[in-house]
């Protein structure tokens, strides 16, 4: 009913997070267990996001690694954990 729409709604903002083959084949055996949950487009657009968040992380992974690598430093000498 429109309480499983409604949750499927919220689970559309999730379509762009996905950066692994497991994690959309685990979000399309959900989607093919529970028809009408998800929209019909969500694993078009989690597929995509996926894709792009891959590419991404492989020009630009070295990249945040060490920016997060250094802001992780400054906190740490700050007195951050």
């Amino acid at each position: 009913g429109s309480s499983m729409y409604s949750f499927g709604r919220r689970l559309n903002d999730l379509a762009p997070l996905f950066t692994s083959d497991e994690s959309y084949a685990a979000v399309k055996a959900f989607a093919a267990s529970r028809p009408g949950v998800l929209s019909p487009t969500f694993l078009e657009s989690a597929n995509e996001a996926m894709h792009r968040n891959q590419q991404w992380l492989a020009a630009q992974g070295g990249e945040a690694c060490g920016w997060l690598a250094a802001a992780a430093g400054a906190a740490t000498g700050a007195g951050g954990r």
